[in-house]
C-alpha cells in the first residue's frame, strides 16, 4: 500500500475540524494499475451519520488506513482492539471511536492506495475470518439506537450465512 503526498497534510487539516478525518481510496492490482476508486461525499457530517457510512459505503468502510483520528478521543475513552478479533477489528474500533465521536470530516480526493493482491491470504476463507461475526456482536452492544442495532444484526446475518455456504462447500 501507499498513499499520495498530500494524504497526511489532508487528513490532518481535516482533524482540526472534526472529530475523525477520512479521505477516498483507490484499489490497485499487483501491477500498480487502479481498478476502482471509492470517493466519499465531500463534508462534515455528525458522528451518527458516519456510522450509516462506515456500515454501508464502500467509500468509508470500516478500514484504519484511510482515516485520522484524535488520539485524546481514544485515550480518553479507553479504545483499543480486542485481541481475539482478527477480521473485523477495524470495523469495531471504528465504530466504537465513532460512538464517542461528535462529527467527521470526508475529503473525495483518493489519497490511498490499497493494494489487492489476489493471493493473498487475508482472501482466503479459514476459521480467522469468523472472527468478523464476534466483531459484529460486539459492535451490537456499543449503539443503544435500534436502527444501527438493526443495520448490525442484518450485517452480521449475511455474513453468517456468506461463511456458512462458503465453509460447508470447502473440501
Amino acid at each position: 500500500d501507499y498513499f499520495e503526498p498530500t494524504f497526511i497534510e489532508t487528513l490532518y487539516t481535516g482533524i482540526q475540524h472534526a472529530d475523525i478525518s477520512v479521505c477516498g481510496y483507490n484499489v490497485v492490482s499487483e501491477h500498480f494499475e487502479i481498478t476502482s476508486a471509492y470517493r466519499p461525499e465531500e463534508g462534515v457530517v455528525t458522528s451518527t451519520v458516519a456510522v450509516n457510512y462506515v456500515l454501508y459505503q464502500k467509500a468509508i468502510s470500516g478500514f484504519l488506513w484511510n482515516k485520522m483520528f484524535r488520539k485524546s478521543l481514544i485515550l480518553n475513552n479507553n479504545l483499543h482492539f480486542i485481541p481475539s478479533v482478527f477480521v473485523g477489528e477495524d470495523l469495531l474500533f471504528v465504530l466504537n471511536y465513532l460512538s464517542f465521536a461528535a462529527d467527521a470530516v470526508f475529503f473525495k480526493e483518493t489519497l490511498y492506495n490499497y493494494t489487492y493482491i489476489e493471493t493473498s491470504i487475508s482472501h482466503n476463507v479459514d476459521d480467522r475470518k469468523l472472527t468478523l461475526l464476534d466483531a459484529y456482536s460486539e459492535a451490537y452492544t456499543i449503539f443503544d439506537d435500534e436502527s444501527y442495532r438493526d443495520n448490525i444484526l442484518s450485517l452480521y446475518m449475511a455474513h453468517y450465512l456468506t461463511f456458512y455456504e462458503l465453509l460447508y462447500n470447502k473440501d
